[in-house]
């Protein structure tokens, strides 16, 4: 970071609710000291300012832009912000609390189909990246979607998950993460944010599902 002091940073600004489990005032909170520190400069996502050598850096998803500027050739270091001590949780699974106790069957069939999905991606990591390219999306490839594929997969099987199972956040990683969220202005518990409920029923009557998946190729 003390390296980067003097660098042009670019922030790119995704709607609302790509924030994913990231609170947006912990987001902007996180944005303004970047701001303080290097003076940012805020695009979208077309990283052309990237690979023409506009900027120095970029915050964004690691599992996207990152892929962009090496298919164009530029060689890139990333980092996360949980390896300087901001973890936070993204792509939560919300429900309200009324659901929980009347529909937790559909619920649990919903995670159980989660998991089975997930454990496909992280086996065939070329599966859901050639649907995308072919079915569902426009304008993508398959080995670029392939490379998201893997980059995504190596987000979901790690840490805890290894050995919690996939999806499972941690008695420590919740506190981690109402920690972040204190960053920026949110106050709120680890038993008002996380329920483990779900998941622990599931792992109890699919054991299988718990054993981490083998990374495919």
């Amino acid at each position: 970071m003390v390296e980067m002091s003097s660098a042009r940073v670019v922030v790119t600004i995704p709607p609302r609710h790509w924030y994913g489990g990231l609170d947006r005032r912990a987001a902007f909170a996180i944005i303004q000291q970047l701001q303080q520190r290097f003076g940012s400069i805020f695009y979208q996502f077309d990283t052309t300012p990237f690979t023409q050598g506009q900027v120095d850096g970029w915050f964004s998803f690691i599992t996207n832009e990152p892929i962009d500027v090496g298919i164009a050739g530029v060689k890139t270091y990333t980092f996360l912000l949980n390896d300087f001590h901001y973890p936070e949780v993204g792509n939560v699974f919300i429900v309200n609390t009324d659901t929980l106790k009347t529909s937790r069957d559909k619920i649990e069939a919903c995670m159980v189909a989660e998991l089975m999905g997930w454990r496909t991606s992280i086996q065939q990591p070329a599966l859901g990246a050639q649907l995308s390219a072919t079915k569902y999306g426009q304008g993508l490839t398959t080995s670029e979607q392939t490379l998201e594929s893997k980059a995504q997969n190596q987000l979901i099987a790690t840490g805890d998950a290894l050995t919690a199972g996939l999806f499972y956040v941690t008695p420590a990683a919740q506190d981690a993460n109402v920690k972040t969220l204190a960053l920026g202005g949110t106050t709120v518990t680890t038993k008002q944010l996380f329920d483990m409920s779900v998941l622990d029923d599931i792992y109890k009557a699919h054991p299988e599902l718990k054993i981490p998946p083998t990374p495919g190729s």
